[in-house]
């Protein structure tokens, strides 16, 4: 289950995992509440998808409206439940877990699925309800997957989920498809100038540190006259450009929004950077280090130690300061040096540890360890799908 398949790190996880997963061992049905983004062209044939049934045709929203449609995903969870019969529940979004754990929870004791599920986030920025629902229902999990390794100590250290029932499985890349992408040209005009281009790939949300990062960039360009590319949108888009308006640097950032494929203007550009304040595991990380593009990074916890080496595969800064941030952006941009062994080497721990296969992989173990036995429901718990009023997205 998850709740739209938008351009996003957890939504390219659930792509990767439907894509690879063994077809003579595994039969995947996903729920989707919005059916509806880039990812979702991504979903493979075999695949079969439901959506929610549309409540009422009133345009407005209030809160009344959203605690009906909550039920109403609720409900049908419950009964795709019944009608699908799985072995296993997995989720890796907040919202959606929440609704899978209290489904999973209907289910007579017999007739309960293994519940996996996903923690992407750093759930110190959750808001408090988000995490006393995160140590209520996650121990109920039979499996919890956390993205980095420092996110599963936080979560052993307070959870009251079992140490034993973490796994550490990083998010992937696909090596191959980026690379593909990195290829497309680019008809931006900044890449035909002799100057460095730093580039950003990140929703505009206060979590990615662009107010740092904007203030870094107008201290680099004291020492190194550079640009700066801006892929993603947020609800932070006019306070960045007002920002980079007042210091100075607006004629030398430019905001692209969504770009269908970053991969080639990143490919293009001589840094990647990234000012997260905090993170599960950045995938545009993995991308960058895929088309070769050496990195600068915030040491945002909890993932980011676990994408980059500082000093070997790029160089890490702490959160919020600028200083450091700008002075390791120069270092790099002044070095030819650094940046082939930044390149070479963060590629050669994506290939080794991070790609989407090997994900996958890691995926399917735990999803056989924990389906030691068949189902126990009996021929006369068979439902018909006509008794259930489900809309299948593909037929």
């Amino acid at each position: 289950m998850i709740d739209t398949l938008n351009v996003g790190g957890a939504e390219r996880q659930m792509t990767y995992l439907l894509r690879l997963l063994e077809q003579d061992r595994f039969i995947p049905v996903l729920y989707v509440i919005y059916p509806s983004g880039y990812y979702i062209s991504q979903i493979p044939d075999h695949v079969k998808i439901y959506y929610p049934t549309k409540v009422g045709n009133s345009s407005r929203i209030s809160i009344l409206t959203i605690i009906v449609y909550l039920i109403k995903i609720f409900s049908e969870v419950c009964k795709l439940i019944r009608l699908e019969r799985p072995d296993i529940l997995y989720g890796n979004l907040w919202g959606p877990n929440t609704l899978l754990c209290l489904a999973w929870r209907m289910n007579p004791r017999r007739n309960r699925p293994k519940l996996v599920l996903s923690v992407v986030n750093n759930p110190d920025y959750y808001p408090f309800y988000k995490r006393i629902l995160l140590k209520l229902f996650y121990p109920w999990a039979d499996c919890v997957i956390s993205c980095a390794s420092g996110l599963r100590e936080y979560l052993i250290n307070n959870t009251r989920i079992s140490d034993d029932h973490i796994t550490v499985i990083h998010n992937a890349v696909n090596i191959d498809l980026v690379k593909q992408n990195s290829k497309e040209q680019v008809d931006h005009p900044w890449f035909k100038l002799d100057q460095p281009v730093l580039i950003c790939v990140a929703h505009l949300l206060p979590q990615k540190g662009y107010y740092y990062l904007i203030n870094a960039f107008e201290k680099v360009n004291k020492r190194v006259n550079c640009r700066m590319i801006i892929i993603g949108e947020g609800r932070n888009a006019s306070l960045l450009k007002k920002q980079a308006k007042q210091i100075g640097v607006n004629e030398k950032i430019d905001f692209l929004g969504v770009q269908k494929n970053s991969n080639k203007y990143v490919a293009h550009s001589t840094i990647f950077v990234l000012a997260s304040l905090w993170e599960g595991l950045a995938t545009v990380l993995l991308e960058a280090a895929v088309v070769g593009t050496p990195i600068v990074a915030t040491n945002a916890p909890f993932g980011t130690e676990d994408v980059i080496e500082d000093g070997v595969s790029g160089y890490l800064v702490p959160v919020a300061d600028v200083n450091a941030l700008s002075a390791r952006i120069v270092d790099v941009l002044q070095d030819p040096n650094i940046r082939k062994k930044f390149a070479k080497n963060a590629f050669d721990r994506i290939q080794a540890s991070f790609s989407d296969k090997v994900m996958v992989n890691k995926y399917q173990d735990v999803f056989k360890e924990i389906t030691h036995s068949t189902k126990v429901l009996s021929d006369q718990d068979d439902l018909n799908i006509n008794e259930i009023d489900l809309h299948p997205f593909v037929q």
